[in-house]
């Protein structure tokens, strides 16, 4: 058998150059413990700076660390609220209307609102007897002001002997919702403090006192009231 040199002498190159690798790796790993124990000792020497500069280090994480669980807390917090307030409008749904009018959300919810209007009628502005009239049931525990009208007794009286707000009904957006009933309204009353919008069922009951209050004022002989028709 003829022998290859050639093959021979690749071979030897490879073992050196592999050899040449290993113990390359093992200088530079050398030379990493060395530096890293080098530091060590630089460390050590600077015994006041260091640690000065660690305490600050760790002062500013612990800063961090205080303002990401207070950003933490605080969301909980709202988180706890919101649940809170969730349950507590379940509770005023399924509550009696009678034991709701008594409790103390449904009087202060009252009060705003008679606050807002001026403690008077939105119908006729009489400023006794006042009345705070859902003009829908589905809303109740959560209710928004265009949920609710100030109508004095008789306002409130003349509008129950013929029409009933019932509880299931469908409650339309609302601008187009009837400040009475939440029906559609067809025509708006514009005034002061707000403007009330009636069907025209409302509107043909309560005409006549709208026109009696607001129709003409005694200091200026104009009417205080317009009217609008709506699409």
């Amino acid at each position: 058998m003829a022998i290859d040199v050639e093959k021979i002498k690749k071979r030897k190159n490879d073992l050196k150059s592999r050899e040449a690798s290993k113990k390359n790796v093992a200088i530079k790993r050398h030379l990493r413990r060395e530096y890293f124990r080098d530091k060590r000792k630089r460390e050590r020497l600077m015994d006041g700076e260091y640690h000065i500069v660690k305490k600050e280090e760790e002062a500013t994480k612990l800063e961090q660390q205080k303002d990401i669980n207070e950003f933490l807390n605080k969301k909980k917090e709202a988180n706890k609220k919101k649940e809170a307030e969730l349950k507590a409008k379940k509770r005023r749904k399924r509550q009696k209307y009678d034991k709701y009018i008594v409790s103390t959300f449904w009087k202060k919810r009252r009060k705003l609102l008679l606050e807002a209007i001026g403690y008077s009628c939105e119908i006729c502005k009489i400023g006794h007897g006042l009345h705070v009239h859902h003009n829908n049931y589905k809303t109740r525990g959560d209710e928004q002001d265009c949920d609710l009208t100030v109508l004095c007794e008789g306002c409130h009286g003349m509008f129950h002997k013929d029409n009933k707000v019932a509880a299931g009904r469908r409650v339309k957006p609302q601008d187009m919702r009837c400040r009475v009933c939440a029906k559609t309204a067809h025509i708006e009353v514009v005034k002061e403090p707000r403007d009330v919008k009636l069907c025209e069922s409302c509107f043909s009951i309560y005409f006549k006192k709208l026109h009696k209050v607001y129709g003409r004022s005694m200091y200026t002989n104009k009417e205080e009231f317009s009217i609008r028709f709506l699409l």
